[in-house]
C-alpha cells in the first residue's frame, strides 16, 4: 500500500506541476497583452480522471458507478478539484495569493513538509505527501484504497475577460447612431 501511495503522490505531483506551468504560461501571456484593458482572470484546476482506474483491483459496475458519482461536481468538496484552484488576474496577481512558486502551491515550502494527516504518522513520516493528496483524502473524503490506483488526471485552464467595450457610431460619416 505504501508503494502505491507513493506512486499516486508522485503522479499527482507531476500533474500539478504540469497544471501550474500551463496556467502560469497562459497568465503571463495575457498579462503581457496591451490589446485588452479590462481585467483578465486565469484559473487552473486539476481533477482526478473521471474514468474509473483500470488499475483498481475491483472492476465491478457498482464500483465504477460510485466512482462516477464521487468525481462529479457537487458530489463532495471536490468542485475545485484535487486542490484549490490557481486563480490569478491583473487585479489579484499571483504574488498576492501566497503561492508564487509551485512548492508553495503544493504546500511543500520546507523540505520536510508532509501532508499525512489522518494516516499513521510513523508509517507515512518519510512520504512527503503534497497538499492536494491531503485535500482529496482528508477534506473530500476519497478512500485511500481508491486513490492509490489513480494515475491519470484532467487539467483545466480557463481565461475570463471582464471589461467594458465602447464602439463609436461614426456620426460624422453619416452613421445611424442618432436615429
Amino acid at each position: 500500500m505504501k508503494q502505491l501511495l507513493i506512486g499516486f503522490n508522485d503522479a499527482l505531483r507531476k500533474a500539478c506541476t504540469e497544471l501550474y506551468n500551463r496556467t502560469m504560461a497562459v497568465y503571463k501571456e495575457y498579462m503581457g497583452r496591451d490589446d485588452y484593458l479590462g481585467d483578465c482572470d486565469v484559473e487552473g484546476k486539476i481533477f482526478i480522471d473521471f474514468g474509473y482506474s483500470p488499475n483498481h483491483p475491483i472492476q465491478t459496475k457498482i464500483a465504477k458507478q460510485v466512482w462516477e458519482a464521487l468525481t462529479q461536481e457537487g458530489a463532495n468538496m471536490y468542485d475545485d478539484g484535487c486542490t484549490w484552484a490557481l486563480r490569478m488576474s491583473k487585479e489579484c496577481p499571483l504574488e498576492k495569493l501566497g503561492y508564487d512558486t509551485l512548492e508553495e502551491w503544493l504546500g511543500m515550502e520546507d523540505e520536510n513538509d508532509n501532508w499525512n494527516e489522518g494516516l499513521d504518522r510513523e508509517w507515512s513520516k518519510d512520504m512527503h505527501l503534497i497538499y492536494p493528496f491531503h485535500n482529496l483524502y482528508d477534506n473530500c473524503f476519497f478512500s485511500l484504497y481508491d486513490l492509490v490506483y489513480v494515475r491519470e488526471f484532467n487539467l483545466e485552464v480557463h481565461v475570463n475577460f471582464d471589461g467594458n467595450v465602447k464602439y463609436d457610431d461614426d456620426m460624422a460619416g453619416g452613421g445611424k447612431g442618432d436615429e
